[in-house]
């Protein structure tokens, strides 16, 4: 049994949705001309939707498309640098260890070597919990809440 040629099959536009698939065929395996000819029919009609989402947003409230990208893409954006601040923080705070106090960080007579090791592996369990933390919070309070 093949997959469905007929648009009138329940299952077609499922299989062959319109923004991927020119008939049965994907984007990506169409001839050159083709291919870029659909890339960029495909990107005017994303850009025609998402301008009228943003003129309806407009005529609703002035402010709306400003505070839907604040909400969208900087509040992500900003839980993004938090957590590459913090994984790379401990990389280059190692080295200031070493600087500061050489005879427990560098040769070892104070602190012993695998204690002053595991500070890396602390660094990953502590994310993990703290984001199985959030989640937890998350699922009490809503995550838009728990995030903050």
């Amino acid at each position: 049994m093949g997959l469905p040629d007929n648009p009138e099959s329940l299952l077609y536009d499922t299989l062959y949705p319109n923004d991927a698939y020119r008939g049965t065929t994907y984007w990506a395996n169409l001839p050159a001309r083709e291919r870029n000819k659909f890339v960029n029919e495909q990107a005017n009609i994303e850009a025609r939707r998402e301008l009228g989402v943003i003129w309806s947003m407009l005529k609703e409230y002035l402010q709306s498309p400003a505070a839907a990208y604040m909400g969208n893409f900087v509040v992500t954006g900003v839980g993004f640098f938090t957590e590459g601040y913090v994984l790379f923080s401990v990389g280059n705070i190692l080295p200031l260890f070493e600087s500061a106090g050489p005879q427990c960080f560098k040769h070892y007579q104070v602190c012993d070597k695998v204690w002053v090791e595991s500070a890396n592996h602390f660094e990953i369990v502590g994310i993990s919990f703290g984001r199985v933390g959030v989640a937890i919070i998350g699922k009490w309070i809503g995550r838009w809440w728990g995030l903050i």
